[in-house]
C-alpha cells in the first residue's frame, strides 16, 4: 500500500517540449519525366532524288500499275523494244503518296505494314535475325548430314551483314515450290567461298551456288503457311523470296509454330509452351 501510495503521490516528470527545428531550404524538385522519345523507324524509304523504271516504282513506292500511269514521267528512247522506256523521279512519286494517304506520316504507317519494307535497327537491333531460305527437300536433308548449308554468289554480302550485326542468325527453311515450313536453324560460322566442303561437293558449289557456311538444322516438322497470323500487308511475298530477312515477329511466329508441330507429333498435349532458344556456339 504504502508502494503505491509513493507511486501515485509522486511527481510525474514531464519531457520539456521538443525545440522548434528551422525549416530549411526546400529539397529539390525531382526532374520531370522526359517524354518518350520514338522508336527508330525500321522502315525502308526509298530516296527522293532517284530515277526509277516503272517496276521500281511500283516496288519502292507501294503503287498499281494503274497509280503509276497517273504519276508524271518521261519517256525515253528505248533501243531493245518497241515501247519507250518511262521514268520517274523520286520527289514526284512521293508527292503523290502523301496526297494518297493524307500526308508523310500516313504513307509511312502504310510502308510499315509491309514486310518487305522491314530494315532491322542499326542501333539496339534485335538479337535474333530471321532469314528465309528456300530449297529442295533433298538440300535440306543433305545439310543435316554435312551441316553445310551453301547460297547464291549474290546473298553472300546480306547473310554476312545478318551474321555479323545479329548475336543469332536464325534460317527459315520453306521448300520449292510450297507455302510451308519445315525447319529452322542457326548460322554458326560466317559465308565463305566452298567453306567445308568435300571433294564431292564442289562441283555442285560452283555451279550456282558460291558461298557455304556452317549451319545446325532443328528437326523437321510442318507448318502450312496459311495458318501464319496475318501481321503483314505482303507477307506471302516476302516469305517467298529465297534470302530475304523478314521482321522479328514473323520469324519468331514461325518458330514458335514448329516447336509447337514438334510438341504435336511427339505426343505432348500439354498447353503450347516457349522454348528457351539456346542456340549452339557460333564459330568465327
Amino acid at each position: 500500500v504504502r508502494l503505491k501510495m509513493a507511486t501515485t503521490d509522486a511527481a510525474v516528470a514531464v519531457p520539456p517540449p521538443a525545440a522548434e527545428i528551422p525549416a530549411g531550404p526546400a529539397p529539390p524538385e525531382a526532374p520531370a519525366a522526359e517524354a518518350p522519345q520514338p522508336q527508330q523507324l525500321t522502315t525502308w524509304l526509298p530516296e527522293m532524288h532517284t530515277i526509277y523504271s516503272t517496276k521500281d516504282a511500283i516496288f519502292a513506292f507501294c503503287l498499281k500499275d494503274s497509280e503509276a500511269e497517273i504519276v508524271p514521267y518521261t519517256s525515253q528512247r528505248n533501243f531493245s523494244g518497241p515501247y519507250p522506256i518511262r521514268q520517274y523521279k523520286g520527289s514526284d512519286l512521293y508527292d503523290f503518296c502523301k496526297k494518297k494517304y493524307g500526308g508523310m506520316e500516313g504513307y509511312i504507317a502504310k510502308l510499315s505494314r509491309q514486310a518487305l519494307r522491314w530494315r532491322c535497327p542499326v542501333i539496339n537491333g534485335p538479337r535474333f535475325r530471321y532469314i528465309v531460305v528456300r530449297g529442295a527437300r533433298e538440300s535440306l536433308k543433305t545439310s543435316v548430314t554435312s551441316g553445310i548449308w551453301a547460297i547464291q554468289k549474290k546473298l553472300h554480302n546480306r547473310f554476312m551483314q545478318c551474321f555479323q550485326e545479329g548475336q543469332v542468325v536464325c534460317l527459315l527453311f520453306s521448300p520449292v515450290g510450297t507455302r510451308t515450313f519445315t525447319s529452322y536453324g542457326y548460322m554458326l560460322t560466317p559465308p565463305g567461298n566452298d567453306m567445308g566442303l568435300g571433294s564431292d561437293q564442289k562441283n555442285w558449289a560452283t555451279m550456282a551456288v558460291m558461298s557455304t557456311f556452317k549451319v545446325e538444322w532443328k528437326p523437321v516438322a510442318l507448318v502450312r503457311g496459311d495458318r501464319l497470323p496475318r501481321l503483314y500487308e505482303d507477307q506471302d511475298e516476302a516469305l517467298a523470296e529465297d534470302g530475304q530477312e523478314v521482321p522479328t515477329d514473323i520469324g519468331e511466329t514461325i518458330v514458335d509454330m514448329l516447336d509447337e508441330a514438334l510438341d504435336e507429333e511427339a505426343g505432348d498435349r500439354s498447353p503450347p509452351r516457349r522454348r528457351s532458344r539456346s542456340p549452339p556456339r557460333r564459330r568465327f
